[in-house]
């Protein structure tokens, strides 16, 4: 049997003001567009549409054999496991 390791890492997601650098937590506004669209404005005026929420967790998943660590591996499978 051949055990893989499915490493993975988490990133969160923020989103800054273009004109100031603060990062921005919530958005003041929610559009009930299709898809929805969220309106976030800084403290110093500036103010974009997206529909993205802010912030959000982005995760990267990257399968290797690479050796099984502790607090790295997050799924142990058999190469045989679906057949």
């Amino acid at each position: 049997m051949v055990k893989k390791a499915k490493v993975i890492e988490q990133y969160q997601v923020n989103l800054y003001c273009d004109k100031c650098g603060k990062r921005i937590d919530k958005y003041s506004q929610f559009l009930t567009t299709f898809p929805p669209q969220y309106v976030y404005q800084c403290e110093c005026g500036w103010k974009t549409t997206t529909t993205d929420v802010y912030p959000h967790t982005v995760v990267v998943f990257d399968e290797t054999n690479a050796e099984i660590l502790p607090g790295k591996v997050i799924e142990v499978y058999s190469e045989n496991e679906n057949q």
